[in-house]
């Protein structure tokens, strides 16, 4: 008897180019389709196993850690950093691949430890900051609407602005709707004054800072978050793990994709692009263990940036 081709393999009717083609945050959002039309080669395993050693020597040490993954276009970046992303999340779909069962054991991290993983599209962001810190807020919008929001904004002019509405309006109407005076029997004053105000807004300690930006945005300047002014990546990333950590999440995955197509798209800004590359570089080349909480980085890439 001779078995036919279309008996033996399940082949679609058509096929476009957009078929080979893996999203990452769609690639998360369908694990199971993720984990059936990902085929895992020594090679891949290898990989994997690299990736997930760097999470864990990072989490381990409490420094913060980077790394570029090549490959040519198409050559399916984006569906190994689903994989990846899944792997780390404890998905079973994912991790009942065979070839993947002997790191199981090997990285007790794995669905246990806390990690907050954000995932980027870099097409369309006018800048670093905006993709990486803006992304940051929608999540914490998102997944944690009661927490306060993230002081990654640039806050002087917003505390300028709050100063010309404290006049404009008044105090007392202004401190108010911020709260206003919170005491009584047995308590201490939690509330907001001008002297509070202007002890935050002068004050170099970022926790300080950062309470009266939440309270600002909260009360008077919701709109405040969709302004696209943002602090450099460096204060940024700082701010992010401090608010992550507040939240219990024991480090912080970064998946950058698209990356080296959105900067070919503005090749032409020779000072826009020198820019934006530098900040990337900094999630590499940092090896500072300052942050709050270890961020581990995964930067796709084409081509040698240099």
């Amino acid at each position: 008897m001779t078995d036919l081709l279309k008996d033996l393999f399940d082949l679609p009717a058509q096929v476009h180019k957009s078929d080979f083609v893996l999203e990452l945050t769609s690639g998360v959002a369908d694990p199971q389709r993720t984990a059936d039309t990902y085929v895992v080669t020594e090679g891949l395993k290898d990989s994997f196993d690299r990736s997930l050693n760097l999470i864990d020597s990072s989490l381990s040490s409490g420094r913060s850690k980077a790394t570029y993954l090549h490959g040519s276009f198409g050559s399916g970046k984006s569906h190994f950093m689903a994989i990846l992303s899944l792997l780390i999340d404890g998905n079973e779909p994912v991790w009942k691949i065979p070839a993947l069962h002997p790191l199981r054991d090997k990285y007790a991290f794995v669905g246990q430890t806390k990690l907050l993983q954000l995932r980027y599209h870099m097409i369309g962001a006018r800048s670093f900051e905006e993709k990486i810190l803006g992304e940051y807020v929608d999540f914490i919008r998102k997944h944690h609407p009661d927490a306060p929001i993230p002081a990654v904004f640039a806050d002087e002019e917003l505390f300028d602005n709050a100063r010309q509405m404290m006049t404009d309006v008044g105090e007392d109407k202004f401190f108010t709707k911020m709260g206003g005076e919170k005491s009584g029997w047995g308590t201490i004053a939690t509330g907001w004054d001008k002297a509070r105000f202007e002890h935050h807004a002068s004050s170099e300690d970022t926790k300080l800072r950062s309470e009266l930006f939440s309270a600002l945005v909260d009360s008077w300047f919701s709109a405040y978050v969709d302004s696209g002014r943002y602090v450099d990546i460096d204060t940024g990333l700082a701010m992010m793990a401090n608010h992550a950590k507040s939240l219990d999440y024991d480090g912080i995955v970064l998946y950058l994709d698209e990356l080296i197509l959105w900067l070919s798209h503005q090749a032409s800004r020779h000072e826009w692009l020198h820019e934006q590359v530098q900040k990337m570089v900094k999630l590499v080349e940092s090896q500072a263990g300052s942050l709050a909480i270890p961020i581990v980085s995964f930067i796709a890439r084409q081509r040698n940036l240099a």
